[in-house]
Formats: structure tokens, sequence, C-alpha cells
């Protein structure tokens, strides 16, 4: 589905678009923004539906006491330091990856969708690399994927017949399965917009495992060289310092190719790019805005999710 930005007018500190579709007619700002509210709310139980089913299918034999000691470990960790909260070291046992995916991935997904859709509707570049059919998208720092489902979802509400190649880097291999999980369930379920950009891809997505604090080679490097769109959410406010967030910034901006688009949703305080605009231009900044999940699965497990965050989107070409 190709869409053309008819108008837009700034409005209440942020910028609204007007899209008219083929054969549909254009919506009023009141129309809209109530459809895009609907959309939201069908997305985000969507979203829960799919990681409860993810979840009850690799957890094995845990218990529910198994992984609430897993968010209880996780919670820990974050509020001890969200510095290498996310380290290997964290998530050696199966107990805390479920206990994290559980608590972070819908709500991940929902802030992935949201950011992203915002940035679509700010960012022409974005919009025009949108109208093709295909294209490649690595992600990095991915963990278990949550946040690309968000993505994707996002994606096909613009474009139905877009048909993305997506490549996930993370150091840690252990959740290379649980995405292979999510992709199948998205593959042969129906979990909305997600499962219907999934459900024909062009390629079946790959998982490279890689360390993004160091040089990048191998495939991780082709994937950079490659990729038409770079995905990083999260990764930056994770690393323990300045030094190392600028090493893997400048291992990414240096190795991706000219006219490629960097996305980046992480903390206001990561937001160190100006440093690098010789060789990135910015093309949109998002305002300060928090994002809220409103929904919840049907367990707990005596932990509630994460259900805000204050990550924004910064969307960059690089020159």
């Amino acid at each position: 589905m190709n869409f053309t930005l008819v108008s837009s007018e700034v409005r209440v500190g942020f910028n609204v678009a007007y899209y008219s579709y083929p054969g549909k007619p254009l919506l009023s700002i009141n129309m809209a923004e109530e459809l895009d509210r609907i959309k939201a709310d069908s997305e985000e139980k969507n979203f829960v539906r799919l990681f409860e089913e993810a979840l009850k299918t690799f957890r094995g034999d845990l218990s529910d006491d198994d992984i609430s000691k897993g968010i209880k470990d996780t919670i820990s960790e974050f509020r001890k330091s969200i510095f290498n909260s996310c380290s290997i070291e964290n998530f050696q046992y199966h107990y805390q990856r479920c206990g994290y995916f559980f608590r972070y991935s819908a709500p991940s997904a929902g802030l992935a969708r949201d950011r992203v859709l915002d940035a679509i509707r700010n960012c022409q570049e974005l919009r025009f690399l949108l109208t093709r059919q295909s294209m490649k998208i690595l992600s990095i720092g991915s963990g278990p994927g949550s946040d690309i489902i968000g993505l994707c979802s996002a994606f096909y509400e613009v474009n139905e017949i877009f048909k993305p190649e997506f490549i996930l880097v993370d150091h840690n291999i252990e959740w290379k399965v649980y995405f292979c999980v999510l992709f199948y369930l998205l593959r042969n379920n129906n979990f909305g917009y997600a499962s219907s950009l999934f459900r024909y891809p062009t390629k079946e997505p790959l998982f490279i495992t890689a360390d993004t604090k160091f040089r990048p080679e191998g495939d991780y490097l082709i994937a950079l060289k490659t990729a038409d769109i770079i995905w990083m959410k999260g990764l930056l406010s994770i690393l323990h310092c300045s030094c190392k967030r600028h090493f893997v910034i400048q291992n990414v901006i240096s190795s991706m190719a000219r006219g490629a688009l960097l996305l980046v949703v992480d903390s206001p305080f990561c937001d160190t790019f100006d440093e690098y605009s010789d060789i990135l231009e910015r093309l949109y900044s998002q305002k300060n805005e928090r994002y809220s999940f409103n929904h919840r699965p049907a367990e707990d497990y005596g932990y509630g999710f994460s259900p805000s965050s204050n990550q924004i989107i910064n969307v960059f070409m690089k020159k």
C-alpha cells in the first residue's frame, strides 16, 4: 500500500500528517487520530497474545515461580544500574531469559511501533524508503527480537506489500531460539500486522552472533555494508561508559553504506550524534515524550510489566 503525503501542519508541538491511500478518502485529523488509537490498541493486544504464546512454547519445564524469580533478578539488575544490565552474565540461565522476555517484550514492541510511526509521519526520507517492496533491515543488539515485532507492525501499516529481509545481531546466541519461535508463531498464526508481514518474507531472518563493542567483521560487517535500514533500540543506554558507546556508533556509521538510514531508539542522554555530523545527517529527532503500554497479560507471575519508557527515536542518514 503506497501512500501520498497530502499536507501537514504543526499542532500541539508535533507534526500531524494527512495521508491518502489509493481508493481511500482523506481522513480528518480527529478521524485519523481515533483510527490510530484503535489500531494501536488492537496491535498492543496482539503483542500480548504473541509473547504469551511464545513463552508457553519455550518455557519448557519452568514453573511460574521460576519465571517470577527471573523477573525479580532482571528488576534487581536494572535497579543496580542500567549499564551492563543486559550482559550475557545476567542471562546465563533459561529462567532469567524467560523472566526478561515476559517483563519487557510486549512493551518493547509497543514502544518500537509507536516511535517508528512517529518517525514515518515526520521523516520524508523514511517514508520514501518504505515505498520500496523489499529492503534489508539490520537490528543491532536485538536480544530476542521483541522490538522487531513492533517495527514490522509499523512498516506493514504503511506498506502492505513490503517484504523486508531481517538480520539480527546479538552477543548472546541463546536469544536466537526465542526469535525463531516468534518467527514461527507469526508465520503460522494471526497476530496482527506483524503476522501479515512475516507470512511471505523474501528470506527467513538471519541471526548473527557478534559483540558489537568490537570492530565488526565477517557476516556482521557484510550486513552493515549492505543494510538499507540499521535499527538500534536500547543498545547504547546499557553500555557502561561513553567510550564504548562511541566505539559502537563509530563502527556502525563507518561501515554502513551511503544513503542508508540509521534508526536509534534510546534514552535522550544517549544522543551524542551531533559529534558525527560530518558523516551522519540528522533527519528527525523526536521530542521527549513518555510512552505507556496499556495492556497486561493474563498472568503476571507475581511481578508486572515494565509498562512505560522515555526512549525516543532519532533518524539519521549516512552522507
